[in-house]
């Protein structure tokens, strides 16, 4: 099973395995364009797998997926973060999403904040405007050793 950004087409899509005849079989899952959004980059699953987060840099959004059947993950909701909206992590208790809001330095897609969304009611806390503020971008967020959590679930495909 695989997910995969197709960050030009605007599209996340999901891949299953047939060990019988080793190759995939692919179905689209959402069409980030009819929503308005473009370029999902990033994707993060919580600790259980069973809700996706993927980020879009046109305009910036987070978009929330029910991933109880990752064959079908079904589409919750769709945050707004800022533009750029690429890079994104969970606080050790999984209440919070941080994104970081900047892609490559891209006109339009660069906002230099970082987003904090509580994902117990799904709506923005505020944004992180130190680095924006001092005319920086971010440019890739972690959380420090001491509270990483290896899920083994996290893994990106990005198609050009």
């Amino acid at each position: 099973m695989v997910h995969i950004t197709n960050m030009l087409e605007d599209t996340l899509w999901a891949g299953i395995w047939d060990s019988k005849s080793k190759a995939f079989t692919f179905a689209q899952v959402d069409d980030f364009g009819a929503k308005e959004q473009g370029m999902p980059l990033e994707m993060l699953y919580n600790k259980k797998g069973d809700r996706l987060f993927v980020t879009t840099a046109k305009t910036g959004f987070v978009n929330l997926y029910d991933n109880s059947d990752p064959r079908q993950p079904k589409f919750i909701k769709a945050i707004a973060s800022a533009p750029g909206a690429h890079h994104s992590v969970l606080s050790p208790d999984e209440r919070y999403l941080f994104v970081q809001n900047s892609f490559l330095n891209l006109e339009g897609m660069s906002d230099g904040s970082i987003t904090v969304i509580d994902l117990k009611n799904d709506k923005v806390l505020g944004n992180i405007d130190t680095l924006k503020s001092a005319g920086y971008n971010p440019n890739c967020i972690m959380l420090l050793p001491n509270h990483f959590q290896n899920s083994g679930l996290r893994a990106n495909v990005h198609l050009h």
